[in-house]
């Protein structure tokens, strides 16, 4: 019904979101709620406090403090206006690059504009105020590796089974270990890959192959990728 001819099936795709967690950067956010204006006298001082404490905060939380990156942005608006665009406050600061926390409103109202320009089209004449200030710590995350498809010798056939698909009867269809299947194996439907993490089912008139990352790709008779 939805037209789809092509499906991928991942190797893991049975803990995909645990893969993920794995996979993902640890990162640590902290957000102020503000208000003041960029040309205000105390802004700078106001902001620096505030990110100050933001980092403090981000940097307790994550696991190694000394190898996390920290970035701070700072939610902008022309006075007058309900809606917030997010900007850079500055370069983020290194495992080694010592304190660096700084803010310049000149700079952090030039990235505002430009912002405003890209997301609306233009610039006001207005005044730029703060509203939300952020801090973000993030330690980069060496992802799993991922083991590709079988190179082994062992036969992938299991046996058959009876398998009802959409018209209710039952087809006689080909059992295949997944885990035993190589690089390049290809084959039709129907078909079950079953697999120590999922079990994939081909209906008639797919065809499947693998992937050298051990991925399967589903085919519908009639798609050629």
């Amino acid at each position: 019904r939805l037209g789809i001819t092509r499906v991928l099936v991942p190797g893991p795709a049975g803990v995909l979101s645990a893969y993920g967690l794995l996979a993902a950067d640890e990162t640590h956010d902290a957000v102020r709620t503000v208000r003041f204006r960029l040309l205000d006298d105390d802004a700078v001082e106001v902001a620096v406090d505030a990110l100050a404490d933001l980092t403090d905060r981000v940097l307790a939380d994550v696991s190694d403090p000394d190898a996390a990156t920290v970035e701070w942005r700072v939610d902008c608006r022309y006075v007058g206006q309900r809606f917030e665009l997010t900007v850079p406050v500055g370069e983020p600061m290194g495992p080694s690059d010592g304190d660096t926390l700084g803010f310049d409103p000149q700079a952090v109202a030039e990235r505002f504009a430009a912002a405003h320009e890209r997301a609306y089209g233009y610039t006001l004449d207005a005044d730029v105020e703060a509203v939300t200030l952020r801090a973000a710590a993030t330690i980069e995350n060496d992802p799993p590796t991922v083991l590709g498809a079988a190179s082994g010798d062992d036969d992938p056939e299991r046996g058959t089974r009876a398998v009802p698909f959409s018209r209710g009867e039952a087809v006689e269809t080909t059992v295949l270990d997944r885990d035993a299947l190589t690089v390049g194996t290809r084959g039709s439907g129907p078909a079950v890959l079953a697999g120590g993490e999922s079990t994939t089912v081909v209906p008639p008139d797919w065809s499947w192959r693998v992937r050298a990352d051990g991925t399967v790709v589903l085919l519908q008779a009639g798609d050629r990728s």
